[in-house]
């Protein structure tokens, strides 16, 4: 069996090509899950969070629902960081300014359900933190 791979390198380099695979019996069971290590397959490409945050939401929150839109919109101003505080007022004005983009008005629900996926954390009450791995909602 043949497979096409593709490699998108750190810097952004895109690498493809062709491989022959041949099945091998495996001893694995298939209801252990494994999880991929930073810059492995399925490891989120590097983000720009240089940009303004319509441009970023525009790039990467194709397909998201509310509330992952606002663990992404978090992790713009966090730029990417766990632990670092972005107060709830900061992120609601910022979705009024992009209702279209984001889908239409901000629920307060949203707060619950993000911190429901444990990819945000809300320590003290107006201020989200990203937890380890919300990366994992871009997939």
């Amino acid at each position: 069996m043949r497979a096409a791979v593709s490699v998108v390198l750190d810097d952004g380099t895109v690498m493809e090509g062709v491989a022959e695979l041949t099945k091998v019996p495996s001893r694995v069971s298939k209801a252990v899950a494994f999880e991929t290590k930073p810059g492995g397959v399925g490891a989120v490409p590097p983000m720009d969070f240089d940009g303004g945050p319509r441009p970023f939401i525009k790039k990467y929150g194709v397909g998201l629902s509310g509330p992952e839109k606002l663990i992404l919109l978090v992790a713009y101003f966090a730029k990417g960081k766990t632990q670092a505080p972005v107060t709830r007022t900061t992120v609601v004005d910022q979705w009024k300014r992009m209702t279209s983009i984001m889908g239409g008005k901000y629920n307060g629900a949203y707060d619950t359900r993000a911190r429901d996926t444990n990819y945000l954390l809300s320590p003290k009450p107006g201020v989200f933190e990203l937890r380890l791995g919300w990366e994992k909602i871009l997939k």
